[in-house]
């Protein structure tokens, strides 16, 4: 299932689907507004909220400064992930000319171990 979130998608929409598999969530039900006051004098309460799974927004002036989320959700893909297609397509090509570092490396070591 695809979660469309609506501040993305302006257009009026029966039922809160965009179509069988699309479903419009809304943010401002999924967070809770809290001021950079508040998370200076409470940040302790605020880290546990956040632990037990809570998303926070915060404000400074009336206007949001930041997203807080819990860390277990992955916002981020991890790095295996992202590098898994280069990796792949890294170990289907051949350099097409050798690196003159390596190439320079090894005729050193080599050379080193004549002596």
């Amino acid at each position: 299932m695809l979660v469309c979130l609506r501040p993305l998608y302006e257009g009026v929409i029966e039922g809160g689907r965009l179509d069988g598999d699309t479903v419009l969530v809304s943010l401002d039900t999924m967070i809770t507004n809290i001021t950079s006051k508040t998370l200076h004098e409470k940040t302790g309460q605020v880290l546990d909220r956040l632990r037990r799974g809570e998303r926070f927004r915060v404000l400074r002036d009336g206007e949001p400064e930041a997203l807080m989320v819990p860390v277990e959700e992955a916002i981020d893909p991890e790095w295996p992930e992202i590098m898994a297609e280069v990796m792949a397509a890294r170990k289907q090509v051949k350099s097409v000319r050798e690196n003159p570092i390596l190439k320079e490396r090894k005729a050193r070591n080599y050379a080193a171990r004549l002596r």
